[in-house]
């Protein structure tokens, strides 16, 4: 809420036998991703994304300005 400037947000999580796969998809303002990515800018979202591929998941973050944010991480269980 804070970031996004909403207090809209929608989570999903699908566990089954396999796998963990959780979705979280903002309503707020959006941002530039790939500003946002960059190695000497430190939003956090390059750290969660390190930390799903080093626990060998996967992490997928998209966002548009004035339409929100999702990201969406699963991994193998």
């Amino acid at each position: 809420a804070k970031y996004a400037d909403t207090c809209i947000v929608k989570i999903s999580f699908i566990w089954t036998i396999e796998s963990l796969k959780i979705m979280i998809k903002d309503f707020g303002q959006g941002f530039n991703l790939e500003e946002s990515l960059r190695p000497d800018h430190s939003s956090g979202l390059a750290a969660m994304k390190e930390r799903m591929h080093l626990a060998g998941g996967d992490c997928n973050i998209s966002s548009t300005i004035g339409e929100g944010t999702s990201i969406e991480i699963s991994i193998q269980l």
